[in-house]
This record gives structure tokens, sequence and C-alpha cells, in this order.
């Protein structure tokens, strides 16, 4: 049995018309006051949306310096030269809040997110020399965005949004004193979806 070219069109036109017609409504009425009504469905597709700021935003990449450390023994400050020294209590670096604040925002649509954060000791590229990580804290001005520290935080959303911002001040605490130098690292923030 031999099945011509021109069924074998047809049959594949009928084919591919069929799912369209399938998907389509029309209502006919007639009489002395017709009317018709007819439904087609709506969808709107919105794509997810992360997005992070630290700092300034865009391509620059903010520093937060902590320049101004004072020298104190047994609490008390040391300025100028030829401070009166006992010889038993040993010199010790102050705490000292960084030289600015930082701006943060995150803004999501695609629900409840985490942040973490990740990098290395301080360094001193001259002597090689380090400051743990841990000698540094960030305090959140209003609790919405919480610096993650070594773990990690979550913000929350509402309706599947978080659109919150923050200013985290960063600290410096030291442990122990520490050799003469300039010592740097980069903290790498990232917002992830829960």
């Amino acid at each position: 049995m031999k099945i011509s070219k021109l069924a074998c069109a047809a049959s594949a036109t009928a084919i591919l018309l069929a799912p369209s017609l399938g998907f389509t409504e029309g209502r006919v009425s007639v009489g002395a006051n017709p009317s018709a009504a007819a439904k087609i469905d709506l969808e709107v597709v919105v794509p997810r949306v992360i997005a992070l700021k630290i700092g300034s935003g865009g391509s620059t990449i903010d520093k937060v310096t902590f320049s101004g450390l004072d020298i104190n023994v047994g609490g008390a400050a040391l300025s100028g030269d030829n401070n009166l020294w006992d010889g038993t209590t040993d010199p010790e670096l102050e705490a000292e809040d960084g030289d600015s604040t930082v701006a943060v925002k995150i803004f999501s649509n695609a629900g409840d997110i985490s942040l973490a954060r990740s990098g290395a000791d301080l360094t001193d590229a001259v002597s090689s020399e380090t400051i743990p990580l841990s000698d540094i804290s960030v305090v959140a001005t209003n609790s919405d965005i919480e610096e993650p520290g070594a773990t990690s935080s979550t913000a929350s959303a509402t309706n599947g949004v978080v659109n919150l911002t923050d200013t985290w001040t960063y600290t410096f605490t030291a442990t122990s004193m520490y050799a003469a130098g300039t010592y740097e690292t980069q903290l790498t923030y990232t917002a992830t979806v829960l």
C-alpha cells in the first residue's frame, strides 16, 4: 500500500494545527438578546533576580582603614616621646573603629537569602606577618542585614521579596601586639537564594 505525498503533507498539517485549535475558545449566541463570552489565559513570567551592594557599589571596591591606632599602657594612651613606663605592663593596641562605615543593600525577588563572607587573615606584604581576621568585628546599625562573620546570615523575604538596607561598622580589637606594618586582606560577600 502506497501513501501519497499529498496525504502525508495533509496529515502533518493537521497534527501541527491541532494544538493551536485546542487552546482557543469561541462562543456563539442567537436570540432576542444574544451575548457571547470567551476566555483567554494570561501568563507573566517574572525572572528571579538577586543584587548585593557592599560600599559605594558599581566597580568600586571600598577600603576600611584602621590607621589611627593608639598604643596604651595599663589603659592609659601614650602620646609623644618619653612617656613613663613601669616596665611591668606591656604596651598594647587600643581598639578602634574603621575610618568609614559601609553601606549595605540586598535585593531579591527569589525568597530568603543567605549571606556569606570569605577572606583570609590580614597579611603584611613586607614581613608576611599576619593579623587574624577574627580581630575585626562588624556591627550592623539597624540589624536589618547582619554581617555574616565566619558563618552565614539570613535575610528573610516578605511576600517573596528581600529589600533591605543597612550600615556596617568595622572595629579592630587586637588580641595581642603585632609587628609594625601595613596589613591587608580582601573580603568577598556572596548572597545566594535559599
